[in-house]
């Protein structure tokens, strides 16, 4: 994603808004917090909320997506070393297969 296509983006969901002011809750990427965005937020009246950074205890569905990401890179570092066919969107798919209801429910 661009600078200008997140840009694209925040004035379309303010037109889908009524160009009425609404907050936002997004991460800390850099095209989030440029000054040119800021400037664009401004112009919208959107109030941006940023997450924190990076800390898993304070945001617990980062457990969940350590276990899919630790399942996709075994998968894939076992296709490597076998030089064995690797499909992203069905190791991907697969790696979400790992998440239990019970693993959810203890993101709450």
């Amino acid at each position: 994603m661009t600078k200008l296509s997140y840009h694209a983006f925040l004035r379309n969901l303010s037109e889908q808004m009524d160009n009425a002011p609404f907050a936002l809750f997004m991460d800390q990427l850099q095209i989030h917090k440029s000054k040119d965005t800021l400037a664009v937020y401004d112009e919208l009246s959107i109030l941006p909320i940023f997450n924190v950074s990076y800390m898993p205890e304070l945001n617990p569905i980062e457990s969940c997506f350590s276990h899919v990401k630790r399942v996709f890179n075994r998968e894939r570092l076992w296709a490597l070393v076998n030089d064995f066919a690797f499909d992203v969107e069905e190791e991907i798919s697969d790696a979400f297969d790992v998440i239990t209801p019970d693993m959810v429910m203890k993101c709450a």
